[in-house]
């Protein structure tokens, strides 16, 4: 993965915390808006997000077969 791709992604990680100057929000608004990689990676920086807020046996629908991958990885306390 090159340096402007994990930019792009810390980016769109920091939109998803609210950690973001206006500039640097602009800029993940509109690495959203033209690609299908920094939107797939918003999706799931949300997912893992609801997840971690409901637990194991509430995620609202997605695919089934990347939800049951991500469950198995996340402890169970």
């Amino acid at each position: 993965m090159g340096e402007q791709s994990i930019q792009k992604l810390e980016r769109i990680s920091a939109l998803v915390d609210g950690q973001l100057s206006e500039d640097e929000f602009s800029q993940a608004l509109a690495d959203l808006e033209s690609s299908p990689e920094s939107r797939a990676h918003w999706d799931t920086y949300h997912l893992l997000g609801e997840v971690m807020r409901s637990g194991r046996g509430q995620v609202r629908s997605h695919d089934a077969e990347f939800v049951s991958r991500l469950l198995q990885k996340i402890p169970v306390n």
